[in-house]
């Protein structure tokens, strides 16, 4: 690792980790880069090196908080906020991305903004904002130039769709798989494959889904991947992956509890722009210019 460039620390805790493309393009730029999702994986020890903060975590909430959300999940035991993050790292660059795209920013978040330098906005933004810090218009992180195609089930995604599974910690406490499949078989009878989020737990609800007969996408796989390549995109409930299907242009669907046939295929809609990778790099290289200015 070339220790005399800052080292560039993507910060996330699974599902809510949004950072894989960014990671995979700086690396192949030659920086100085170490991933965590905290949900695997613990904060090395950096000690005083130059850190370019990044990180798609909820700013508002405290690692206490954060683990008392978790219950007696482990998965949670070495998470650290961006507070705590900020705190105790020798930060000279800080950069928020949301890892939402239904509400990026959570109303009682926006003040927290201001421990940010840069927010990487999926949309066109309200000037407001740039009172807290700067907001760059990058546009949606996981869809971004050069993410790979190829993932488990895709020529059925193309021909028949995707199921998105959301507010799975809600589906775990109602009976788990048996109560998804009785209230959305028509997903299992139309052969539509089954996407959890990258959770805790959900490994051992895709083993039982598959041994019902379902077909199903690896949690791991990112959520944008699938949705470029799907017919169209149902869900059980609001949340980011509908707006990600908009914001693709992929029509998509909740899908009422019950419902004996799935809704016609309509045809695809405008796309937005991919993630503006070079204008975040730039802004990043601009502060640090300006920081090591005597």
């Amino acid at each position: 690792m070339n220790m005399s460039r800052p080292v560039f620390l993507l910060l996330g805790f699974a599902s809510e980790y949004s950072l894989g493309g960014i990671a995979r393009f700086l690396r192949d730029a030659g920086e100085n880069v170490v991933e965590v999702d905290f949900s695997v994986t613990a904060m090395p020890n950096l000690g005083d090196t130059k850190i370019v903060l990044i990180t798609s975590q909820h700013p508002a909430r405290t690692g206490r908080i954060f683990r008392q959300g978790l219950g007696q999940s482990p998965s949670g035991n070495s998470y650290l906020s961006p507070m705590e993050c900020l705190r105790l790292l020798n930060v000279c660059c800080s950069v928020f991305v949301p890892h939402d795209l239904e509400q990026p920013i959570i109303a009682d978040e926006i003040g927290y903004l201001q421990l940010f330098d840069f927010y990487c906005s999926p949309y066109e933004f309200n000037p407001g904002l740039s009172l807290l810090c700067q907001p760059l218009y990058t546009g949606w992180a996981k869809y971004i130039d050069g993410n790979s195609d190829e993932f488990v089930h895709k020529n059925t995604v193309a021909a028949n769709g995707v199921f998105f599974v959301n507010q799975v910690i809600d589906l775990m406490h109602r009976g788990g798989v048996p109560y998804l499949l009785e209230k959305y078989a028509v997903a299992l009878k139309h052969e539509v494959p089954f996407k959890l989020p990258s959770w805790p737990g959900v490994s051992d609800i895709e083993i039982t889904l598959e041994q019902a007969g379902a077909k199903v996408i690896p949690a791991n796989t990112p959520s944008t991947q699938v949705i470029d390549h799907a017919a169209q995109v149902f869900s059980n409930a609001p949340g980011s992956v509908l707006s990600e299907a908009a914001y693709l242009g992929i029509p998509a669907h909740i899908v009422a509890p019950y419902a004996s046939t799935l809704p016609p295929r309509p045809p695809r809609g405008r796309r937005k722009k991919p993630f503006d990778i070079k204008l975040l790099i730039q802004a990043i290289r601009s502060h640090l210019d300006r920081s090591n200015r005597p």
